[in-house]
Protein backbone atom coordinates (compact mmCIF):
# COMPACT_ATOMS: atom_id res chain seq x y z
CA UNK A 1 0.00 0.00 0.00
CA UNK A 2 1.60 3.11 -0.82
CA UNK A 3 0.97 6.72 0.25
CA UNK A 4 0.34 9.67 -1.83
CA UNK A 5 2.84 11.71 -2.10
CA UNK A 6 1.90 14.74 -0.40
CA UNK A 7 0.98 12.35 2.87
CA UNK A 8 4.40 10.38 2.53
CA UNK A 9 6.31 12.99 4.06
CA UNK A 10 4.08 14.13 7.26
CA UNK A 11 3.93 12.26 10.16
CA UNK A 12 0.51 10.69 11.44
CA UNK A 13 -0.66 13.02 13.83
CA UNK A 14 -1.85 11.81 17.57
CA UNK A 15 -5.72 11.60 16.58
CA UNK A 16 -4.70 9.16 13.81
CA UNK A 17 -2.30 7.48 15.75
CA UNK A 18 -4.74 6.83 19.10
CA UNK A 19 -7.16 5.84 16.22
CA UNK A 20 -5.07 2.96 15.04
CA UNK A 21 -3.89 1.90 18.34
CA UNK A 22 -7.66 1.33 19.11
CA UNK A 23 -9.14 0.75 15.95
CA UNK A 24 -8.43 -2.61 14.00
CA UNK A 25 -10.49 -1.14 10.73
CA UNK A 26 -7.44 0.16 8.93
CA UNK A 27 -5.79 -2.90 8.30
CA UNK A 28 -8.94 -4.12 6.34
CA UNK A 29 -9.42 -3.31 2.66
CA UNK A 30 -12.41 -3.40 0.80
CA UNK A 31 -13.17 -5.37 -1.94
CA UNK A 32 -14.53 -3.64 -5.43
CA UNK A 33 -17.76 -4.13 -6.52
CA UNK A 34 -16.22 -4.98 -9.98
CA UNK A 35 -14.01 -7.44 -9.08
CA UNK A 36 -12.70 -10.22 -10.88
CA UNK A 37 -12.08 -13.73 -9.57
CA UNK A 38 -8.61 -13.28 -8.71
CA UNK A 39 -8.50 -9.87 -7.22
CA UNK A 40 -11.24 -10.71 -5.14
CA UNK A 41 -9.53 -14.15 -3.82
CA UNK A 42 -6.63 -11.89 -3.40
CA UNK A 43 -8.21 -9.30 -1.28
CA UNK A 44 -9.83 -11.53 1.11
CA UNK A 45 -6.66 -13.60 1.45
CA UNK A 46 -5.14 -10.56 2.55
CA UNK A 47 -7.20 -9.66 4.45
CA UNK A 48 -7.38 -12.60 6.42
CA UNK A 49 -3.66 -12.84 7.08
CA UNK A 50 -3.35 -9.71 7.90
CA UNK A 51 -6.68 -10.14 10.20
CA UNK A 52 -4.85 -13.70 12.06
CA UNK A 53 -1.39 -11.51 12.11
CA UNK A 54 -2.65 -8.47 14.26
CA UNK A 55 -6.37 -9.16 15.62
CA UNK A 56 -4.69 -10.93 18.77
CA UNK A 57 -2.80 -7.72 19.90
CA UNK A 58 -5.92 -6.06 19.27
CA UNK A 59 -7.88 -8.73 21.71
CA UNK A 60 -5.02 -8.15 24.33
CA UNK A 61 -5.32 -4.58 24.37
CA UNK A 62 -9.43 -4.70 24.88
CA UNK A 63 -8.78 -7.44 27.58
CA UNK A 64 -6.59 -5.06 29.62
CA UNK A 65 -8.42 -2.19 29.23
CA UNK A 66 -11.66 -3.80 30.06
CA UNK A 67 -9.83 -5.46 32.98
CA UNK A 68 -8.19 -2.19 34.18
CA UNK A 69 -11.99 0.06 33.14
CA UNK A 70 -13.61 -2.69 35.73
CA UNK A 71 -10.96 -2.56 38.34
CA UNK A 72 -11.20 1.09 38.52
CA UNK A 73 -14.65 1.30 38.54
CA UNK A 74 -15.27 -1.12 41.35
CA UNK A 75 -12.20 -0.01 43.46
CA UNK A 76 -14.07 4.06 42.76
CA UNK A 77 -17.36 2.27 44.09
CA UNK A 78 -15.48 0.78 47.56
CA UNK A 79 -14.10 4.68 48.26
CA UNK A 80 -17.20 5.91 47.75
CA UNK A 81 -15.97 7.96 44.82
CA UNK A 82 -19.31 10.11 42.88
CA UNK A 83 -21.60 7.67 40.67
CA UNK A 84 -20.19 9.61 37.21
CA UNK A 85 -16.55 8.07 38.25
CA UNK A 86 -17.69 4.73 38.64
CA UNK A 87 -20.17 5.17 35.60
CA UNK A 88 -17.73 6.27 33.30
CA UNK A 89 -15.10 3.37 34.10
CA UNK A 90 -17.69 1.14 33.73
CA UNK A 91 -18.77 2.52 30.69
CA UNK A 92 -15.47 2.14 29.29
CA UNK A 93 -15.22 -1.48 30.39
CA UNK A 94 -18.27 -2.67 28.35
CA UNK A 95 -17.36 -0.52 25.52
CA UNK A 96 -14.08 -2.42 25.49
CA UNK A 97 -15.79 -5.94 26.38
CA UNK A 98 -18.10 -5.38 23.25
CA UNK A 99 -14.55 -4.20 21.33
CA UNK A 100 -12.80 -7.42 22.31
CA UNK A 101 -16.11 -9.76 21.29
CA UNK A 102 -16.47 -8.59 18.11
CA UNK A 103 -12.38 -9.05 17.74
CA UNK A 104 -12.65 -12.55 19.11
CA UNK A 105 -15.35 -13.45 16.65
CA UNK A 106 -13.75 -11.97 13.91
CA UNK A 107 -10.75 -13.77 14.81
CA UNK A 108 -12.55 -17.26 15.18
CA UNK A 109 -14.28 -16.89 11.71
CA UNK A 110 -10.92 -15.90 9.84
CA UNK A 111 -9.00 -19.06 12.05
CA UNK A 112 -11.96 -21.25 10.60
CA UNK A 113 -12.22 -19.91 7.24
CA UNK A 114 -16.10 -18.86 7.84
CA UNK A 115 -16.04 -16.11 5.70
CA UNK A 116 -13.29 -17.16 3.24
CA UNK A 117 -15.26 -16.33 -0.03
CA UNK A 118 -11.67 -17.02 -2.06
CA UNK A 119 -13.23 -20.60 -2.27
CA UNK A 120 -15.50 -20.44 -5.10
Amino acid sequence: MTEPADQANHPDTFWQLLWRYFSFVWMFEEVPARADRFVHASIVRSNRNRGLRFLPRYMRRYLRITTMSAMMGWASEAMAAPALVAGTCFTCSSVAGIALLVALIGYSAMRWRAFDHARF
